[in-house]
């Protein structure tokens, strides 16, 4: 429980070279040499992947100190190794130095319902679109199917949804903060995730003109509030307690009474007292190659004096990390500084803190971890944190993730397991699953080679290509942490994964280049996965949803045998012949290109009803397009069944402020009984499925200019 000072990146801007490409084709390189270390194999990243924990905060103290000078000297190296190849010549490019930039990831949590006691409700519903069963993930609307529960703007509206033809507002409530994603414990449990004000003190003068235009809104995003509110009384919210989490909570899932909430937060080793980077010694041409070397040895050493004199307090404070607000700050004590974890490789700088909050019991816990989290993948037992590892400084440069197990099944708390890495890095969090005790997961690797070359004592590469291709591993538990089981033969060389799902023994795995193969691969032997079909056809799909065991829904994009990417296209894959899988039905939305939908990117903007066969998408093009379209899904057709369209009110809306399209654009749905919900950040508008182009109430919501610029400026 504690905060971290000097909020800024701590990684060399060499792990950030220009040869990151997405790995989608083979690239070439610039011919330009580098300093370079010795390569990395796959088995010394195994054996350093497990954290390392501390029994004491002089451990931490001392761990924290070694840090900041293992990093300091490479930083030296490499600036003398520079100054050496450069010298008495322009650069022709920035010294590969450490910057001090902030660093800031981000992403959110979930819902559940129930039916309103003072009227009947619909007999079913749709609610969020979650990874697992029984896991509620966050969004900016949640549901009970007789309520709509709302975020718009800075305040947090409860709509009477039901009857769907008589919809109204009911209540609105400001918070602290400026709300950004909802969880919904039951019905009467409402759970809103705020980033907390900015404090005068910060640099801000919150009063100064200057601040409304330009800064989009007065919201830390280094810090944030988690309301929980009774909303038993749908006209008389409350908030009945609150807590702040330092850092933006990224991920949060809900099982149960339990939140399990990642916050993620810029960090460095180095406090503001070390100059890192001399650039009046790297950029000054009138100095002669002994004197800039000297210079920079008498800075380092001098950094080194710094470093071994800090107190503890300048790596962490006596601020808490997780605390119901109002209450005490927690002074750092042996027992907080058991729950600090720390790679023992190198990985992308930042601080990752895990906080489980009972909702009922009201107790707080948390663990942390001192690197950056990329995404993470939760099951009913398990919470696995993903995080990359780009070695820019080697030789051999393969993209790497390491993989760190939580055990979540106390409700109260999160305990750590272990920790395992793999080649290659996870599209998002559908590549990861978790089957029969053993964490399946899917990567693209993208394998960076370089030429090297020996001159004056030093050792240089230049890099001269990518390759890529990808595979699916399995992993267990085993004693010093998680284990390689198992692991596919390369597939589908310079392509990259576009969507994963699985379902029980079985994956399926859509590339893409120029065709998109859909692939097949059995896990039924955890030591022996292999791919059993491929289907090759024009496009690729982006998320894979599944009918039943053996048919996908999938959205995408359609495309020719060239490549070339054309509209929007639903399909439907029929897998039970696995080695021979076919593209049963599609349907593709504007082939021309021009419209996009949500659910490209966002799996909570894909509804699918499956009683009624029905899936509902968001679609909306640079031509203020902005319509609900809905289809009906069969194994053999899918078919448009029509749409509620907000085109017009997109259309009037734009001569109000440039945001305020975004915010009425149609973003979600929900299905109730024979009734459709298509929902924007300003408005919802209800549909019978049997009359969709004639609309039955219309709910809008009043936002001023601030939050117009609020939308205009952050997309959610």
């Amino acid at each position: 429980m504690f905060m971290f000072r000097n909020l800024s990146k701590a990684c060399f801007a060499l792990f950030l070279l220009s040869s990151c490409s997405s790995g989608s084709k083979t690239s070439k390189g610039t011919g330009k040499w580098y300093p370079t270390k010795n390569p990395v194999s796959q088995g010394s990243l195994q054996l350093a992947s497990n954290l390392q924990s501390f029994d004491t905060c002089d451990a931490v103290h001392s761990h924290m100190q070694n840090l900041a000078l293992e990093a300091l000297e490479k930083n030296k190296d490499w600036q003398l190794d520079y100054i050496k190849l450069n010298h008495q010549q322009r650069p022709v490019m920035e010294p590969m130095v450490m910057e001090s930039e902030s660093f800031n990831s981000d992403e959110m949590a979930d819902s559940a319902g129930g039916a309103s006691e003072s009227m009947k409700g619909p007999e079913e519903y749709t609610s969020t679109n979650n990874q697992v069963q029984g896991i509620e993930e966050s969004d900016f609307i949640k549901n009970t199917g007789t309520h709509i529960f709302q975020i718009s703007g800075n305040k947090i509206h409860i709509v009477q949804s039901w009857p769907a033809d008589s919809m109204k507002i009911i209540s609105s409530l400001d918070v602290e903060g400026s709300p950004y994603k909802l969880l919904l414990n039951g019905e009467n449990q409402l759970i809103v995730l705020a980033f907390a004000p900015l404090e005068q003190d910060k640099g801000f003068n919150l009063d100064s003109p200057s601040i409304e235009p330009y800064y989009y809104y007065p919201y830390n995003r280094q810090k944030t509030l988690v309301h929980l509110l009774n909303v038993g009384d749908k006209e008389a919210p409350v908030v009945e307690n609150s807590y702040e989490v330092k850092g933006n909570i990224s991920h949060a899932r809900r099982i149960g009474d339990t939140l399990r909430l990642i916050s993620s937060q810029s960090y460095s080793y180095f406090p503001s007292e070390v100059q890192l980077n001399p650039y009046s010694i790297l950029y000054n041409y009138d100095l002669s190659l002994d004197a800039k070397l000297k210079m920079i040895n008498e800075n380092y050493e001098k950094n080194v004096a710094t470093i071994k004199n800090l107190p503890l307090d300048n790596w962490f404070s006596s601020s808490h990390l997780a605390k119901k607000v109002g209450e005490a700050d927690v002074e750092i004590n042996d027992a907080i500084c058991k729950k600090i974890h720390s790679p023992q490789f190198s990985t992308q700088g930042g601080l990752t803190r895990i906080v489980s909050i009972h909702t009922k019991n009201l107790t707080i816990d948390e663990e942390l971890l001192l690197s950056y989290v990329q995404d993470l993948y939760m099951s009913h037992k398990n919470l696995y944190l993903i995080t990359p590892y780009y070695s820019w400084w080697h030789s051999d440069a393969s993209s790497k993730t390491y993989i760190h197990k939580f055990s979540i099944e106390s409700e109260d708390s999160s305990s750590y397991f272990g920790s395992g890495s793999v080649l290659g890095t996870p599209i998002n969090q559908f590549a990861l699953d978790e089957y029969e005790d053993h964490l399946r997961i899917a990567t693209t690797v993208n394998n960076n080679i370089f030429e090297t070359k020996e001159e004056n004592g030093i050792s240089y590469s230049r890099w001269l290509r990518s390759e890529t291709y990808n595979k699916v591993f399995v992993l267990a538990q085993a004693d010093d942490g998680l284990a390689i089981v198992g692991e596919t033969d390369n597939l589908a060389e310079d392509e990259r994964i576009y969507s994963v799902r699985y379902k029980g023994p079985w994956a399926y795995m859509v590339t893409f280049r120029q065709i998109d193969p859909l692939f097949t691969i059995n896990l039924e032997d955890p030591s022996n996965p292999h791919m059993v079909g491929e289907l090759k056809i024009p496009g690729f799909s982006s998320y894979i949803h599944f009918l039943d065991d053996n048919h996908l829904l999938t959205v995408g994009r359609g495309g020719d045998m060239e490549g070339r990417i054309s509209g929007i296209k639903i399909s439907v894959f029929d897998v039970t012949d696995k080695k021979n899988p076919v593209e049963s039905a599609g349907y593709t939305i504007d082939a021309n290109g021009w419209e996009w939908s949500d659910a490209l990117f966002d799996h909570k903007a894909f509804t699918f009803y499956p009683s009624k066969s029905l899936l509902a998408i968001p679609v909306a093009s640079h031509s203020s397009v902005s319509k609900l379209e809905i289809f009906n899904v069969a194994h053999d057709a899918v078919t448009k069944k029509g749409s509620v369209d907000l085109t017009k009110t997109l259309e009037d809306s734009r001569n109000s402020y440039w945001g305020y399209s975004y915010y009425n654009r149609v973003k979600r749905s929900i299905f109730a009984d024979n009734f459709v919900y298509a929902i924007g950040e300003g408005r919802i508008v209800s549909a019978s499925l049997d009359q969709l182009d004639s609309p039955l109430a219309d709910v809008s919501f009043s936002c001023d200019d601030t939050c117009y610029r609020h939308y205009g400026y952050y997309y959610y």
